[in-house]
């Protein structure tokens, strides 16, 4: 037998008394539109902006568009999304962001924000000029075409520049001009190439020590303390006597012989109360370079509260060593200096101390002797070396490190053409004009290793304002290329940097890594 039990209820004989049977429809209704929230909202934008967006809503089941001007640029199904815009896409001036979101109940929400649109070509700091210069400012595309120009007002004044809407994203030349009438060379150029439009390299100043409006104190500079050094037993050492930090200066004056040998005088330049550090020491500054204070004769004293009136020269230490650098066979003439920071915290704040200094034309072997001062713990060492009268080479590198070669680097000029060979970062072109020794220019370009480069020099469109100045000073900018002396710099860093960050980088003495510059006279 076989039984089949079924259970079930009988809507009839099962409803209690005085109740009804629930009813699904009669259930209350979500009428409750979603709420959107739009985070960081700014009133202008210049350049690609990111725009965080949440919406809440009891619905799992959301759609949000993204409207600018109308016209749909973006849509999610999620609850919190993000959204760029790009400044390029759209019209200057006046533009309405509108977000529209819906949820599963067909409940929806039209949120709108008005903002002004402009688009940045770039943002930079003028360069620090005295009271009679004039600072001037032009993007350029790659092929010379004028884009943009402004002129500052002040010094180290961040300026920006703008395209107008018929501009295509592309990379661009961002140019200074700084304007010296009273000078024999009127003008000097300052041309970077391959910068992509919106870039603000201010931030990439600041990074590499140059000043700007922000970080220039422009009180002032005053003597906050003269300190007076008795007992110095010859003329040459008392005028040897030096000392300068990053944020302090002074050198050896008012010499005098006494009974008990010579006196000097060092009044500290700063603009600054007061000095925090000082490192005073016997430099070759004021020496020719057949005129040297040896390594033997170096003396020093790191005075770690400046405040003092007065030393004596017996308070002078000798260093803790010597040690050899070596360098190439090829070099005819070098000049070289050694910057020391205490510890690893104040090469990072770029709180650095000239410690040694020293030239050579004369008698050359490739053995340069340097003090080693043990109340350094980090040292850079830059050597500028003369290879013959077309070649200078420059190395800086942290620590005392042997030069043993010249890096194999080359650039020839074929009319307006340039061929470059070897492996590194960047290279600055700069030209001389010689027409007229009294109206000179000197510009400096600098762009991305090419393999081949053609002279921008002759097909650069200039800003009337410099057009003018220009004519009023008899600078002739029509045959640059024929008129003009031609060198270049081919520059290296050891260190992995943007190359943003590689224009900037040789501005400070904490700047990463080894760096190489070979010149060359084309």
């Amino acid at each position: 037998m076989i039984l089949f039990l079924v259970f079930g209820c009988d809507s009839e004989e099962n409803e209690t008394p005085g109740t009804l049977p629930p009813d699904e429809t009669n259930e209350e209704l979500d009428t409750t539109p979603p709420t959107v929230t739009i985070s960081d909202l700014v009133a202008t934008v210049e350049v690609t902006t990111t725009f965080n967006v949440t919406v809440e809503d009891k619905s799992d089941v959301v759609s949000t568009k993204v409207l600018i001007n109308g016209q749909e640029i973006y849509m999610s199904d999620q609850k919190s999304f993000s959204f760029d815009l790009d400044p390029f896409d759209y019209p200057s001036g006046e533009n309405t962001l509108t977000l529209v979101s819906r949820d599963g109940e067909d409940n929806s929400v039209e949120q709108s924000e008005t903002f002004e649109l402009r688009k940045l070509l770039v943002s930079i700091a003028a360069p620090l000029v005295a009271d009679s210069q004039q600072v001037l400012f032009s993007v350029n595309s790659l092929e010379g075409e004028l884009l943009a120009f402004i002129e500052t007002e002040r010094k180290v004044e961040n300026v920006k520049l703008y395209a107008d809407d018929s501009f295509a994203p592309q990379p661009i030349v961002v140019t200074s001009y700084i304007l010296e009438p009273q000078s024999t060379r009127k003008a000097t150029i300052n041309s970077i190439a391959n910068i992509e439009p919106g870039t603000n390299l201010v931030d990439f100043q600041v990074a590499g020590g140059v000043l700007t409006e922000h970080t220039y104190n422009g009180g002032p500079y005053g003597t906050p303390v003269t300190i007076g050094v008795s007992g110095l037993p010859t003329s040459k050492l008392a005028n040897s006597l030096w000392t300068i930090g990053k944020d302090h200066s002074a050198k050896a004056v008012n010499i005098v012989e006494e009974s008990e040998g010579f006196t000097a005088q060092l009044p500290f330049r700063s603009q600054k109360q007061t000095i925090d550090k000082a490192f005073i020491y016997t430099s070759n500054f004021s020496f020719l370079s057949n005129d040297q204070i040896n390594v033997g004769d170096y003396q020093y004293v790191f005075m770690e509260d400046p405040s003092s009136s007065s030393l004596s020269y017996s308070e002078f230490k000798t260093p803790q060593s010597i040690e050899n650098i070596s360098i190439p066979s090829s070099v005819t003439s070098y000049a070289l200096s050694v910057v020391g920071f205490q510890d690893a915290e104040a090469y990072s704040n770029n709180a650095y101390h000239y410690i040694y200094d020293t030239k050579f034309s004369d008698n050359l072997t490739n053995k340069i002797e340097v003090p080693v001062i043990s109340e350094f713990g980090v040292v850079r060492n830059t050597v500028t070396m003369q290879l013959n009268n077309s070649k200078r080479y420059e190395s800086s590198t942290l620590g005392l490190k042997n030069i043993t070669e010249i890096p194999n680097w080359s650039a020839q000029r074929n009319g307006t053409t340039l061929s470059l060979a070897g492996e590194f970062d960047t290279f600055t072109l700069s030209i001389l004009t010689t027409h007229d020794p009294n109206a000179g220019l000197k510009w400096s370009f600098t762009n991305e290793p090419e393999e081949t480069f053609v002279l921008p020099f002759e097909s650069f469109e200039f800003p009337d304002d410099f057009l003018t100045y220009a004519t009023s000073q008899n600078l002739n900018l029509s045959s640059l290329h024929s008129n003009s002396i031609f060198f270049i710099s081919l520059f290296d860093s050891s260190e992995e940097l943007e190359y943003e960050e590689l224009l900037f980088n040789t501005y400070t003495y904490n700047r990463l890594g080894d760096v190489r510059e070979l010149s060359i006279n084309l």
